[in-house]
C-alpha cells in the first residue's frame, strides 16, 4: 500500500537479497506515496470497524503537523501536538491489533 509502482519490486527485493539490504536501503530504492496516499489506500483496501472518521481526522492532523516540521515551521505547540499523540494512541493501537500488529506498537514506539 505504500509503494508508488510495483513494476520494480522483484527486481529490487532480489538485488537487497544479494546485497544483503533492506529493499529500501538500495541506492535506487523503490518510491513510496505520499502519507494522505497512504491513509487513503488504507481507507480504501482494508475493511475494519476501527478504522473510522475519528481516527482520519487524528491522522490528518498527524500529517499535518508532520508537514510543519518538515517544511522548517517548527514552532509547533508542545501541548498541542502531545494532546494529539495521546488521542490517537488508543484509536490507532486498536486498528494495528486488528490488522494483527503487536498491540503494544505504539506504547513502544510513541514515548512521551
Amino acid at each position: 500500500l505504500i509503494l508508488s509502482d510495483l513494476k520494480d519490486i522483484a527486481s529490487k527485493q532480489q538485488k537487497a537479497k544479494q546485497e544483503g539490504k533492506d529493499i529500501f536501503d538500495l541506492e535506487d530504492s523503490l518510491n513510496t506515496v505520499s502519507f494522505t496516499e497512504a491513509i487513503a489506500r488504507v481507507k480504501a483496501f482494508i475493511i475494519s470497524s476501527s478504522y473510522d472518521d475519528k481516527l482520519h481526522d487524528y491522522l490528518d492532523q498527524l500529517n499535518s503537523l508532520r508537514n510543519r516540521i518538515i517544511h522548517y515551521k517548527v514552532s509547533l505547540d508542545g501541548q498541542t501536538v502531545g494532546q494529539l499523540i495521546e488521542a490517537i494512541r488508543e484509536p490507532l493501537d486498536k486498528f494495528l491489533r486488528e490488522q494483527g500488529i503487536e498491540a503494544d506498537f505504539l506504547r513502544n514506539n510513541l514515548t512521551d
